[in-house]
């Protein structure tokens, strides 16, 4: 049993001395590839950190060219700065001017000499010298007229051209009312000038265009105190070019919308008078 017992523990040792060496060879491969791998990670990132260097360092030798360029300009200006100052410093100085002038010589002022060289005064027939008021006066140059400044504010300009309407200046009123609707179109007399545009063109007898105005003055401002009064100026316009057809409807209008306006009895009297003339018509 003694020797079964050592046989039996010696083969345990053998086993146990083969399987160690086998145990120290899968470790080994096991930790060899880890090893291969985490050098290569560190050469490779020691060469992005060497790339990048390299990098910085050119760019830095770039800029340091570019700084001797600017130094070399500038040595070369301050050279020829300090050159001309050098030329300035050397030119004379000029010469300081006296405060008494030269003394001339009296020998061209002596009133002997002078009445020894003039000639002896000749017998010489003047003719009369005319009155002052036959004396044609010199032309003086025309003056520029100065520019008439325009009205700063809308009731001054309004009031500029309605001046214009009450002297009869029919055309200078139409060119003031227009420069007014340019200037201030949504002012609250802007429906009162387009009413006088109208007005002065029915006075100049251009019917057509009055007839516009005043559509426009209905149109454009419904809702102001002119409105009565550009119907029934359309309605007499009308009957002016003898188009009785719509003048009576314009009076029509003015009756049905504003029936209560001072206006109304006036077209109601020329409508009687167009019914009338009418029926005194022969078929």
């Amino acid at each position: 049993m003694r020797n079964v017992t050592a046989l039996m523990l010696i083969l345990w040792a053998l086993s146990a001395c083969a399987a160690a060496p086998q145990e120290e060879e899968i470790l080994a491969t096991s930790s060899g590839p880890k090893s291969e791998t985490l050098l290569s990670r560190q050469v490779v990132a020691a060469q992005e950190q060497s790339a990048r260097m390299e990098v910085r360092i050119s760019e830095f030798e770039k800029q340091l060219g570019v700084l001797g360029q600017l130094v070399r300009r500038l040595t070369q200006r301050q050279s020829s700065l300090e050159a001309r100052l050098e030329r300035q410093g050397r030119r004379p100085k000029p010469a300081a001017a006296t405060s008494r002038p030269r003394p001339v010589s009296r020998r061209y002022f002596s009133p002997k000499k002078r009445a020894r060289r003039r000639p002896t005064p000749k017998a010489v027939f003047r003719a009369p010298r005319p009155p002052p008021a036959v004396l044609k006066r010199a032309k003086r140059p025309p003056r520029r007229r100065a520019r008439k400044k325009l009205p700063r504010t809308s009731r001054e300009a309004y009031n500029v051209a309605y001046r214009a309407i009450r002297a009869r200046r029919r055309e200078e009123a139409i060119l003031l009312f227009r420069n007014f609707l340019r200037r201030f179109p949504r002012n609250r007399l802007a429906a009162n000038a387009q009413y006088w545009l109208g007005e002065s063109y029915y006075d100049l007898k251009e019917f057509p265009a009055s007839l516009e105005e005043f559509q426009k003055v209905i149109k454009r401002y419904p809702k102001s105190r002119k409105v009565p009064d550009a119907y029934y100026k359309r309605g007499l316009t009308y009957l002016r070019i003898r188009d009785h057809r719509r003048a009576a409807l314009e009076f029509e209008k003015l009756i049905e919308n504003f029936s209560r306006h001072h206006l109304t009895k006036k077209a109601r009297k020329q409508l009687q008078s167009l019914h009338l003339a009418g029926r005194r018509k022969p078929r």
